[in-house]
């Protein structure tokens, strides 16, 4: 199964699975260990349970579009991104996790515009929680983030949350 620090967190999360087994996070967490580790049949099966469970949730959707765009099901993965983006333009969703579909498919430039503008406008707790699901599916975006500048639109203690969201992410890896 998962190896180094993805074990214990693979195993806490099969256990989670098994108790409660109509909860969707548990699976697209599970989805992103296993792209992560490269077992992507796997992973695309648990994007999917994970979405049929919590097809709502803009944080799944997210997911489980970078998930599927990692295992090469693009199609799938723009779909889902179209999905958040009416999702965004009605307000209903942050415009971070469509980010992180667009990370998945190879679109760093427009990931970033994505995050830098949710920064600009302090949308601080979105940018939080879509870092830390980048953390689990790609300690290099948060490199890429800092290089291209998008911690130096935030100030005082947002700036100091910005910095430990990406320490942390680096941690999950």
């Amino acid at each position: 199964m998962a190896r180094g620090a993805n074990a214990e967190a693979a195993t806490r999360l099969r256990q989670s699975i098994e108790l409660a087994p109509d909860l969707g996070q548990p699976h697209e967490t599970m989805a992103l260990i296993e792209v992560a580790e490269g077992r992507g049949s796997e992973a695309l099966g648990d994007a999917r349970k994970g979405l049929e469970l919590d097809s709502n949730n803009p944080r799944t959707i997210g997911e489980a579009g970078y998930v599927l765009a990692q295992t090469g099901q693009v199609m799938e993965a723009r779909k889902l991104l179209a999905r958040l983006d009416e999702l965004v333009r009605r307000g209903s969703s942050p415009q971070s996790y469509a980010a992180l579909i667009l990370i998945g498919l190879g679109e760093r430039s427009k990931a970033i515009e994505l995050v830098t503008d949710a920064a600009r406008t302090r949308k601080y707790g979105t940018l939080q929680g879509f870092l830390i699901s980048v953390g689990g599916a790609s300690v290099g975006l948060a490199s890429t983030l800092r290089n291209a500048g998008a911690a130096t639109l935030l100030r005082g203690a947002q700036r100091r949350d910005f910095h430990a969201q990406l320490d942390s992410a680096r941690h999950l890896q």
